[in-house]
């Protein structure tokens, strides 16, 4: 299950865009991460096919509370978007 939340930089809803129209349209973020999920491909209700798979995350902060942006990208395109709690 893959959160959203909306995100717009210069007007513009990122959900879908690659690293580098984000990159274009919000700047650069405050700091970026990256993990491994598990894929699970299956055929016939069986697990035919086990993979890890590079998630990339990057982190904005916006408004004026200062709440944080967690982007995720797969496969170099926006995979979710979370809204996090207000900065102290």
């Amino acid at each position: 299950d893959i959160a959203h939340a909306e995100f717009r930089c210069k007007g513009r809803f990122i959900d879908g865009f690659s690293k580098y129209d984000v990159l274009r349209y919000c700047g650069k973020p405050v700091y970026t991460d990256s993990f491994h999920i598990r894929v699970e491909i299956k055929l016939n209700e069986k697990i035919d096919k086990i993979y890890c798979e590079q998630i990339e995350r990057w982190y904005y902060l916006k408004g004026a509370e200062k709440y944080s942006i967690l982007v995720d990208f797969q496969r170099g395109f926006v995979r979710s978007i979370r809204r996090g709690r207000p900065r102290p």
